[in-house]
């Protein structure tokens, strides 16, 4: 009798012999990917939100652009007080001429009103006469005295008008004088522009110095040569303007020549610039004007 055949069935492989199975790219992404998303979702429940930024207040367009404040301009010195320092010898006393050629000799008007507060006062004295060769002062001329000296600047610069003195009038000006005189008008050309930089020259004095000096304006002698009419209008509109822009004082030489009823005696042959007999009439106009004949009688 045969055995009846038994049906086998194929092995089945033990695990440790299956075929490991390798990992795709699509494998990689997507667990790349859920890593990124549990950091993230870590990352921002720790997160606090940020403040909102303050608001900015807009820029009026007039205060963006607006200029610099201007300096502050400040009031012009006493003449009655810084003439009577003149009788203080324990400190100088200074003087400066912003001008032209009827005061830069040393037989002309500045000279000789240096000389006059040398004498009353017994103070030494020194000038410094501008070279407009040089832009700059040569050596001082000095006078002997007791205390400390009467210092004077003169930058009266012949052939020059008003604008040369503002160039120049840091040079001209070493230092804060007691006393400022601005004496132009002959080599000016119009009346309205000579006011308007005799004005800069003040506010150049009111912002230059905490203290600023006491301030004159010369109203210079008149003339008699083909200029006469326009350098008396000249003088006019200097007569109008100067007490209305501040407290400057006017030394007004061109009444005093009038007075006199012969301009041409006290003028040389030009016709404009004074004669002797004119500088010495200039000096004294000055020095009264200014109150030193009541303070050094």
């Amino acid at each position: 009798m045969s055995t009846p055949s038994v049906k086998r069935h194929p092995a089945v492989p033990r695990p440790s012999a299956r075929r490991r199975r390798h990992l795709t790219r699509l494998d990689w992404g997507l667990i790349a990917l859920a890593l990124l998303t549990m950091v993230a979702t870590v990352w921002g429940l720790g997160r606090q939100p940020a403040a909102p930024p303050p608001p900015v207040e807009p820029i009026p367009w007039a205060d963006a652009f607006s200029k610099p404040a201007a300096p502050e301009i400040a009031p012009l010195a006493s003449l009655d007080a810084t003439v009577a320092q003149l009788r203080n010898s324990s400190r100088p006393w200074t003087m400066a001429v912003l001008g032209d050629s009827t005061g830069n000799e040393d037989s002309e008007w500045v000279h000789l009103l240096t000389l006059a507060l040398a004498e009353k006062t017994g103070r030494p004295a020194e000038v410094h006469t501008w070279s407009v060769d040089t832009e700059s002062y040569g050596m001082p001329k000095k006078y002997t005295g007791d205390g400390e000296p009467i210092i004077v600047w003169n930058a009266s610069a012949p052939g020059k008008h008003t604008g040369y003195s503002l160039d120049h009038c840091h040079d001209m000006v070493p230092q804060r004088p007691d006393m400022l005189i601005v004496n132009h008008g002959h080599n000016q050309a119009d009346a309205r522009d000579t006011s308007e930089e005799v004005q800069s020259i003040a506010n150049w004095a009111r912002t230059s110095w905490r203290q600023p000096p006491a301030l004159a304006v010369t109203l210079q002698n008149p003339r008699t040569d083909a200029l006469a009419d326009e350098h008396a209008r000249i003088v006019a509109r200097l007569r109008q303007d100067v007490p209305a822009q501040g407290a400057a004082i006017l030394i007004d030489v061109f009444s005093a020549f009038e007075a006199s009823h012969d301009v041409s005696a006290l003028l040389r042959p030009d016709g404009f610039h004074p004669s002797d007999a004119g500088e010495t009439l200039w000096a004294d106009v000055a020095w009264r004007s200014l109150g030193l004949h009541e303070v050094l009688p």
